[in-house]
């Protein structure tokens, strides 16, 4: 059984409102028999509506180390954040920042690649807003086309 994202956001909207997502991600940490792709996915999702940057990537990297495969579901909570970021930031974004940020969707795409696993239009439609919010927006025309 393969879940929706639909799914991965309502549980995200229920942890919004009932749950600590730091003691949530201690508890995923520490116990091995709730490690899952579904679960860490949830968690991505999470942060990645909250625009946390820094905790979609450590799941990212907690899948890796733990040699769970990600799916086109972490891939595209990974690339909404960063787009998120940059919009939810109080102040004008740095070049640094921006660039960062398009460094990472080019690591995602280029592990998507390696992963053989086809862009989902929930993950084009990520992209395509952190082109826009970055500025590039000759480059996001490119890619509609």
């Amino acid at each position: 059984y393969e879940i929706s994202r639909a799914l991965f956001r309502s549980f995200t909207r229920a942890m919004r409102f009932g749950m600590n997502a730091e003691k949530g991600m201690r508890i995923l940490e520490s116990s091995d028999d709730l490690v899952s792709l579904e679960t860490l996915n949830a968690m991505m999702s999470f942060y990645a509506y909250r625009g946390d940057v820094a905790n979609v990537f450590h799941i990212l990297e907690t899948m890796r180390s733990r040699n769970i495969k990600p799916d086109i579901h972490s891939y595209s909570f990974a690339m909404e954040v960063l787009g998120k970021h940059i919009i939810t930031l109080d102040k004008k974004p740095t070049l640094y920042q921006l660039q960062e940020n398009l460094d990472y969707a080019r690591m995602i795409l280029d592990d998507m690649e390696k992963d053989d696993i086809r862009i989902s239009r929930d993950l084009l439609r990520n992209y395509i807003e952190l082109l826009c919010v970055t500025g590039e927006s000759a480059t996001a025309n490119l890619v509609i086309d």
